[in-house]
């Protein structure tokens, strides 16, 4: 029995599962019409344990499909399937445009004798023209990684190239590499590669810590310099037996203060007290110029720095001036200040916060906090009044809460 084409509208399938009604009733004229549970699930996009689940619950018996009724239906179906196929489309096609399993389609074909041609079966390999020049800058002295990157084929790929054709690839470690530990920086230049940027451009000289013999540091994919310090493991324990327990007079950077105290020579410190730190780490000064650059401590403070910028609302990072010790040994101050009232900006809150923020309100003034559904109400304000008036009620919801 063949269907004809069901409009898709009508085709709804809830997101409990259901069948509506009116198709109940198609898979039932489908099922006593010869047509297996697979075939009716292909037909009406449904899983055939949904089409089992419908017939259930139609009180239909399920039965098994003789042979008959089988060859009948691929008998009935299969000058269409021929037609297709002349047409040069490929058995998958053909399955998709009549609604037919694959198993289908088969029995279908060897019954009638038909040879058919399968579509292409995954991407075609370029290793065939790629080889010569793989070969050709292997002989150059190419490493296997220049290669790679040149011809962009996978490292792991070019390596089973390599393997299956006999290529040998010049092998050079880089500054990173084992073999260049604790050697000098003209002696990694001689012997480095060669490919991507110059040796020159990513080797710098460095002084070790303990004998002051040249080391070079090299910049990584990331941009960043190694710390390496010492020229070898050796020099760094003994640097660290010689030093560990011994103090070093330090000079405290805040501008206000300036005093020298003692601090451990292994564990280097800038400021003389948390207090001192937590007054100065916020704010940096860049040399040679007069703007101050506001260090943001995280997204959230970046996400409300720029919104009250780009509003131009008088707000300002606050500079830490004045921080009070909720316990003791332990500092705190606000992230920002608008007029008279200190915010601070929260993602995600800590079970000591409240006990910080209890002691600003008692001991300095107005506080408010701002939490994540406060800061996307604000992104959505138009103008810096209504930015300014959000959080004046924020505040003042907060003041009346016990």
């Amino acid at each position: 029995m063949i269907l004809s084409p069901v409009d898709r509208t009508t085709l709804v399938v809830y997101a409990a599962g259901m069948v509506t009604p009116d198709i109940q009733v198609l898979i039932q004229e489908a099922y006593l019409g010869g047509l297996s549970e697979g075939e009716i699930a292909l037909r009406y996009d449904y899983t055939p344990s949904t089409i089992y689940r419908v017939l259930q619950e139609l009180g239909i018996k399920r039965e098994h499909r003789a042979t008959t009724d089988g060859r009948a239906y691929r008998s009935e179906i299969a000058p269409q399937v021929k037609e297709l196929l002349d047409a040069g489309m490929t058995p998958s096609d053909v399955c998709k445009q009549l609604h037919l399993g694959y198993n289908t389609f088969r029995q279908i074909a060897d019954e009638n004798g038909w040879t058919y041609q399968r579509g292409p079966v995954g991407r075609p390999s370029t290793k065939a023209q790629k080889l010569p020049l793989i070969k050709e800058m292997a002989t150059e002295g190419k490493s296997l990684t220049e290669v790679s990157r040149a011809l962009g084929v996978s490292f792991g790929t070019l390596s089973r190239w390599a393997a299956e054709e006999g290529i040998i690839f010049t092998h050079r470690p880089g500054p990173g590499h084992p073999e260049n530990f604790g050697r000098t920086l003209g002696a990694q230049q001689a012997t480095g590669r060669k490919g991507g940027l110059a040796a020159a451009e990513k080797l710098v000289t460095k002084r070790c810590l303990y004998c002051g013999g040249e080391i070079a540091r090299y910049r990584a994919n990331s941009g960043r310099w190694n710390k390496d310090q010492f020229c070898s493991r050796e020099h760094a324990y003994a640097h660290r037996r010689e030093t560990s327990g011994k103090t070093k007079t330090y000079v405290c950077q805040l501008k206000e203060c300036g005093k020298a105290f003692q601090g451990w020579t292994n564990n280097p410190r800038s400021y003389c007290c948390r207090e001192h730190w937590a007054k100065a780490a916020p704010n940096k000064i860049v040399i040679g110029t007069d703007r101050n650059v506001i260090q943001l401590d995280s997204s959230w403070e970046a996400l409300f720095y720029g919104l009250y910028m780009l509003l131009g609302v008088p707000c300002q990072k606050y500079d830490r001036s004045t921080v009070v010790e909720w316990v003791p040994g332990n500092w705190y101050a606000p992230d920002f200040l608008l007029g008279d009232l200190y915010i601070q900006v929260k993602g995600y809150q800590t079970l000591d916060d409240e006990l910080k923020w209890a002691a600003w309100s008692q001991q300095i003034g107005r506080h408010v906090v701002l939490y994540k559904t406060d800061l996307d109400a604000l992104r959505r304000v138009e103008d810096a009044d209504e930015f300014t008036k959000y959080i004046q009620r924020v505040a003042d919801k907060e003041a009346q809460t016990p």
